[in-house]
């Protein structure tokens, strides 16, 4: 990994802001599929910011859903000056911030067969919301399914946002 890609990676300072997130799609890369995410605030007294809400748009994926739960977590996660700690199962995307997206910029967003990268919309959109913040956030990876009880909360939020029949905000 070269130095500039370390910018995104920065030991956790206090006082902070701890937010999971999680996507879920139910039917992935079927005709059907429905996709969900969920954010979870670990600080109680930010829970009225936890989401539960069903993916719009046509395409219908895991990986449009953990982008969008982690663009969730950005945007909803208060700008008071407390470092933030995005927490994730998605390695997806942890790598397209951290590794993949520079190189799809220095490309013309082009991946590395010379095609148009997948989500662009997403991923351009989770870039700036993560550099609105000061200190910058935090991504931290997570187990699936470990037991860790933010994460799991997350996934579950994210299954329920799945399993919703409208395209708006539930928490």
């Amino acid at each position: 990994m070269s130095p500039g890609h370390h910018r995104r990676w920065r030991p956790a300072l206090f006082p902070k802001i701890i937010v999971y997130c999680d996507g879920a799609c139910l039917h992935n890369g079927r005709n059907g599929a429905s996709a969900g995410w969920g954010v979870y605030f670990e600080d109680p007294d930010l829970s009225h910011l936890n989401e539960s809400c069903r993916l719009s748009g046509e395409i219908q994926t895991n990986q449009r859903a953990e982008l969008m739960a982690m663009i969730r977590a950005a945007e909803l996660s208060p700008r008071d000056g407390r470092r933030i700690i995005i927490r994730t199962d998605s390695m997806y995307s942890i790598n397209t911030v951290t590794e993949w997206l520079p190189k799809w910029e220095r490309n013309g967003w082009r991946n590395a067969r010379g095609q148009p990268v997948s989500n662009q919309d997403l991923i351009k959109r989770l870039d700036y919301e993560l550099y609105q913040h000061t200190p910058e956030p935090i991504l931290e990876y997570v187990e699936a399914h470990s037991g860790l009880a933010g994460n799991e909360e997350a996934d579950r939020l994210a299954r329920e946002g799945a399993r919703l029949t409208y395209y708006g905000y539930y928490s």
